[in-house]
């Protein structure tokens, strides 16, 4: 059993950054049309799970320091994608959310990805397909389960 954890956890070091440099890739090419950064593109990302932060619940959400965050918000509400208002309830604290601009761009973002994921798919067999769907299902699943104890 304990050789079985070590294959498996030897081919999941030896094949993940394969892996993520292909979807970094792939989603490079999205954003170099966007002129957005990988990082600035996470953060707005970020949005597409909730409407509204706080720049702490931001910085932890996309695990870096809260400096880094503060600027990479900056930059995207100068783009206009990004606004920053008072908490109502807590005036130290600002709120973050998607402008009109924001919403219409990551929803444009989202469908480019979606339109290349699914050439993508077409170029595989509809089995490989579906163990692919079925693979993510599981990985999504796995990393809601453990993102919290992590």
């Amino acid at each position: 059993m304990r050789n079985d954890i070590q294959r498996r956890s030897q081919k999941i070091v030896n094949e993940l950054p394969t892996i993520m440099r292909f979807f970094h890739h792939f989603s490079a090419k999205v954003l170099n049309e966007a002129e957005l950064t990988l990082p600035q593109f996470q953060t707005f990302s970020a949005f597409s799970f909730q409407e509204e932060w706080n720049l702490t619940d931001l910085s932890k959400y996309l695990q870096i320091k809260l400096p880094a965050t503060s600027e990479l918000v900056d930059r995207l509400v100068k783009a206009d994608l990004l606004s920053r208002k008072q908490n109502p309830l807590d005036r130290r604290k600002t709120m973050i959310s998607l402008t009109k601009k924001g919403k219409q761009f990551l929803q444009r973002r989202r469908k480019r990805l979606l339109t290349g994921y699914e050439r993508l798919l077409t170029k595989l067999s509809l089995q490989d397909q579906k163990r692919i769907e079925r693979a993510f299902g599981e990985l999504y699943r796995i990393a809601l389960t453990y993102q919290k104890k992590v």
